[in-house]
């Protein structure tokens, strides 16, 4: 790997090789200093305690944001506030790693028990994090600790439909060095029964097979008092067969992913001034075929990040300032050759506090350089005011961008080379409550937002004479209200906790795209307005049992609303027991899902699985 010189900030005292002193992440002190005014949700991958669950299966059972799911086992994509697949940055300790051909990621081939910590972003960030922060962004982080100890975690599932699942977690450290290593094996046939509304009869889903294969590999190592270094390594291939929709009758179709990517990173400290320098580099192989029609499609990406930052803290005073290069270059049958396109940009920011630390307040900005031109000028202001220690006060305004993805500008045929980026601007406002007692057992935290985005210049492919060409011809309007609470109970080993989320959310084009469009102030296709989640939990000693409910209300599969999915429930059940046996512990753990066996649809005409069960046995043991 090249390694050049990138940074994000770092806070962390002087680090001594002789103490075991908590390493602060760079990632994670960027991410949290100078994001001042946005609201974050973490994912509590333990919550329902299934540790082979996508992240696209964790952020769904947190209740976090709606998404495309085209099936189990199948593609699924971010639809966070309204925005589209692309608008939404996935960052693995602060690297996008959204794919260079689409500028998205399939969240249903990540494989969320590898990280350490999953966090959602929401709001604009692309003066912190570049293009494609436009709804928000997911924070995939691999830390680990820097202790004296040597752990073994084992994991056996199996689950409805030819599911099985097995995983291992090794990792030793000591005072100044730590190894880490994942691995992953999947497969299933997710051959369910479904009923087809157009046949009015019962299929078997076919041709739906998956097997998925993942090693993550983390290292970080204290180089003296004042440096340490980090590194990751992530490989994982994938092979799923593309199943038959309601109208079709067979399908032969598959797809084989490929994935390399791997990171370094160098902190430290000169003469009073932190410096981060990293690199990263992924690459990316795509198979497709589908023989009956002749399609055999082989796309290959790579992507290398180079990124320096350097940062001051001074008082109440924070100072960070950053180069980054990325360049992305891709080659594809329907490419003419191989196709590159580089993105050199310059940041910084600012984060001061005032009155007693009450008031925070932040600045960011960011200008980068597209195909030779300046893309537009970003930057993001933030405050969080904390009046009194159980209420607080967020609020931001942002500008954003994305610039188009290779398929956009380099696609035969239908590229189209004089794309502009998107860009908009972002305003949001939360107010929160925090772990308010009003009984003695009993605590309360309520945390509502509004916001509101305006995005120019979007993206859309639409038909030109004989060909489908993307043009920036959208003007989208996304605005709602978003709401958390949540009660928790205490009562000795006794722990109740019940939770609720509820987003209603507005997301309309407001230009016309054609002579007499029908889209026009209408809801976007696959954007629900109304979405809920809740949940609620009981602990007792090691025992916990938990229950979920979903709710998706009115989907639109065609822009003049002519066209509709129903509105559906979906409910979980699950139980979970930690037992402690010596130094062994072991974690037995099942989930029913889909509980009242609802018939749903998320994507127009693709089967969605019926009530299915899952159980898992877990083994750790930790040794000094």
């Amino acid at each position: 790997m090249i390694c050049f010189f990138s940074a994000t900030p770092s806070y962390a005292q002087k680090l001594d090789t002789t103490l075991n002193l908590p390493l602060i992440d760079v990632v994670d002190s960027k991410r949290k200093v100078f994001s001042e005014g946005y609201k974050e949700k973490k994912a509590l991958k333990n919550a329902f305690l299934m540790p082979h669950s996508s992240l696209s299966e964790v952020l769904l059972q947190n209740g976090l944001m709606y998404q495309k799911t085209y099936g189990m086992g199948s593609l699924a994509t971010a639809g966070l506030r309204g925005g589209s697949a692309t608008h939404t940055a996935l960052l693995w300790n602060g690297f996008n790693i959204s794919s260079p051909f689409n500028g998205l990621m399939d969240l249903a081939l990540v494989p969320a028990s590898l990280f350490s910590e999953i966090t959602l972003g929401y709001g604009g960030g692309g003066d912190l994090w570049g293009t494609g922060s436009v709804a928000g962004s997911i924070h995939l982080l691999s830390d680990i600790e820097l202790q004296r100890h040597f752990t073994t975690e084992i994991s056996l599932g199996a689950s409805s439909f030819g599911g099985w699942q097995q995983s291992v977690k090794l990792m030793t450290s000591n005072n100044k060095q730590a190894v880490e290593i994942n691995i992953l094996n999947q497969v299933a046939e997710n051959n369910f029964k479904y009923y087809n509304p157009l046949i009015q009869n019962e299929n078997t889903l076919t041709n739906a097979t998956l097997q998925n294969r993942a090693v993550i590999a983390n290292y970080k190592r204290v180089i003296s008092k004042l440096w340490y270094v980090k590194s990751g390594l992530w490989l994982q291939q994938t092979k799923r067969e593309i199943p038959p929709t309601y109208s079709q009758k067979n399908a032969f179709a598959f797809q084989e992913d490929k994935n390399v990517r791997g990171y370094l990173s160098l902190i430290g400290q000169i003469k009073g001034l932190e410096l981060t320098a990293r690199s990263a580099y992924f690459f990316e192989n795509l198979y497709f075929q589908d023989e009956p029609i002749n399609i055999f499609s082989e796309n290959t990406s790579n992507k290398l990040i180079n990124e320096l930052n350097l940062s001051k803290n001074k008082g109440n005073h924070n100072f960070h300032f950053g180069i980054n290069q990325t360049l992305e270059q891709g080659r594809s049958g329907n490419y003419m050759g191989s196709v590159v396109q580089q993105i050199p940009s310059f940041f910084g920011g600012y984060k001061t506090s005032l009155f007693s630390k009450k008031l925070n307040l932040n600045s960011n900005f960011r200008q980068s350089f597209f195909n030779g031109k300046a893309v537009p000028f970003v930057y993001g202001i933030g405050f969080k005011y904390r009046p009194i220690q159980k209420l607080e006060f967020l609020g931001n305004h942002a500008r954003v961008f994305r610039i188009p993805a290779l398929n956009d500008r380099f696609w035969v045929p239908g590229g189209n080379l004089n794309l502009l980026p998107e860009q908009g601007f972002t305003n949001e406002l939360t107010i929160g409550i925090n772990d308010l007692n009003i009984l003695e057992n009993i605590k309360i935290a309520h945390q509502s937002t509004l916001f509101s985005r305006v995005l120019q210049n979007w993206i859309i492919w639409l038909p030109s004479g004989s060909l489908w060409m993307p043009q920036n011809l959208l003007e989208v309007w996304s605005r709602g209200l978003e709401t958390h609470t949540e009660f928790a109970f205490h009562q000795r080993k006794s722990q109740v906790k019940l939770w609720v989320n509820t987003n209603y959310i507005l997301s309309s084009n407001q230009k016309a795209k054609s002579p007499n469009d029908a889209s026009v102030n209408k809801q976007l296709i696959y954007a629900p307005m109304y979405q809920g989640a809740g949940g609620i939990s009981f602990e007792h000693k090691n025992i916990r049992v938990y229950t979920q409910m979903q709710y998706t209300g009115y989907t639109y599969t065609t822009s003049d609303h002519s066209n509709f999915l129903e509105p559906f429930w979906l409910a979980q059940l699950g139980i979970s027991g930690n037992f402690l046996l010596a130094k062994h512990q072991f974690i037995l753990s099942g989930l029913v899902q889909n509980l009242t066996n609802s018939n749903y649809q998320v994507v127009a005409n693709r089967p969605m699985p019926p009530r299915n069960f899952s159980v898992t046995i877990s083994y750790k043991i930790t040794k000094p």
